[in-house]
């Protein structure tokens, strides 16, 4: 339970999600007949340094971060992934991985 509070303090909380919104997206997820639906929450932190002779030349500070939600039914898989986390950009989301199960077309959609 430990590991899952640090992943709800460090991904979740800062962008106000809590558990009923986790809960609200897979309602609408699940809403459609699918067999499988879940959602992916990423936070990823880098730093690198370059030193030449002794000296730092160069330093560079990287966080990525982001939700993907997933539908499968059948054969068919629907996913969407935003660098935004927001709960309507992740309902939003929701609600195009079940377009995109539905009609069984492969699309691309652009959240950010």
């Amino acid at each position: 339970m430990e590991l899952l509070n640090l992943a709800k303090q460090t991904i979740l909380a800062p962008y106000g999600i809590q558990d009923r919104d986790i809960e609200k997206i897979m309602s609408c997820l699940l809403s459609s007949p699918v067999d499988a639906a879940d959602i992916y929450f990423q936070s990823s932190h880098s730093e690198s340094w370059v030193m030449e002779g002794g000296i730092i030349k160069e330093g560079n500070h990287s966080i990525e971060q982001g939700a993907g939600v997933r539908a499968v039914a059948g054969e068919k898989t629907g996913f969407a992934y935003s660098d935004r986390i927001e709960l309507p950009v992740l309902l939003a989301a929701a609600n195009n991985v079940k377009a995109i199960v539905r009609q069984g077309q492969e699309a691309q959609v652009n959240l950010t």
